[in-house]
C-alpha cells in the first residue's frame, strides 16, 4: 500500500535575502553620494579673504584658547589626586642612649716648686791649733801686744812680712819648744816701737798652726791661745 503522506516543502528564502543586500548596498551607495556632494560644495566655496596683517598676527581666539588649554592642563596637573602616596620616612626608633656622665677631667695639682735653700758658702776657717800642745805657759791672742797681733795676722794671710829674715827657719836650739823636725818652725819679727832694730820680740810658728811669744829674744815662750 503506498503512502501517500506529503512532505510539507519549506519556504524558499534567497529571495528575501537577496532583497535585503540589495537594500543595505542602496543604502552605502545613498551615503556615498551624500558624502561626495557634500565635499565638492565645500571645495567650491571660496575662502574669505583675510587681510594680509590679520594672517601675520594670531589670531585671539587661538591665543585664548591656546591659553585655556594651558590653564586646563595645568589645573589638571594640579587638581589631579596624586595616587602615588609620598611615603613618610619610617620612624625609625633611635636607640636613645642613657645618660653616660662624661667624667669630669679631675684637677691635677701643678706641684709647687720646692725652694731649695742654697747652702750658704761656708767660710773655711784656718785650723785651729790644740788649745794646748806644749807644757808652756798659755797666753790668749786678746793679751798679746798689738804689734804681736798684727804679726799673727801677717802669718795668716801669707805677708807681706817687715823684715827679710821673717820666716826663715828657727832652729830651737834652746830646746825650750817641743821637739820637732828641723825646718818645722819658723820666726816672724814683733816690731817694739822706738826700737831701731828688731827688737827682742818673735813669734814662732809650726807647721801644724801652733803659734809661740817671746818677748825676750827665745829666753822664754809662752805659747798662743786663740
Amino acid at each position: 500500500m503506498a503512502n501517500n503522506t506529503q512532505t510539507p516543502q519549506q519556504p524558499n528564502r534567497r529571495p528575501l535575502i537577496t532583497i535585503g543586500i540589495v537594500i543595505i548596498l542602496g543604502l552605502i551607495a545613498l551615503a556615498l553620494w551624500q558624502s561626495g556632494s557634500q565635499n565638492s560644495g565645500t571645495a567650491s566655496t571660496e575662502p574669505s579673504a583675510t587681510p594680509v596683517a590679520a594672517q601675520d598676527q594670531p589670531a585671539a581666539s587661538d591665543t585664548s584658547d591656546s591659553k585655556e588649554a594651558d590653564a586646563a592642563d595645568t589645573s589638571s596637573d594640579s587638581s589631579a589626586p596624586d595616587d602615588t602616596d609620598t611615603p613618610e620616612p619610617s620612624e625609625t626608633d633611635t636607640p636613645v642612649s642613657e645618660d653616660t656622665a662624661t667624667p669630669e677631667p679631675t684637677e691635677t695639682a701643678t706641684p709647687e716648686p720646692t725652694e731649695t735653700a742654697t747652702p750658704e758658702p761656708t767660710d773655711t776657717a784656718t785650723p785651729e791649733p790644740p788649745q794646748q800642745v806644749s807644757n808652756l805657759s798659755p797666753i790668749a791672742y786678746e793679751d798679746l801686744p798689738r804689734e804681736a797681733q798684727d804679726t799673727i795676722e801677717l802669718i795668716d794671710e801669707g805677708g807681706p812680712f817687715p823684715y827679710d829674715k821673717d820666716g826663715t827657719t828657727f832652729q830651737n836650739r834652746e830646746g825650750i819648744l817641743p821637739d820637732a823636725p828641723e825646718g818645722y818652725y819658723s820666726e816672724y819679727t814683733v816690731i817694739t816701737p822706738g826700737s831701731d832694730d828688731r827688737g827682742a820680740r818673735r813669734i814662732v810658728a809650726g807647721e801644724d798652726g801652733e803659734l809661740y811669744y817671746t818677748d825676750d829674744h827665745y829666753a822664754s815662750f809662752e805659747e798662743v791661745i786663740r
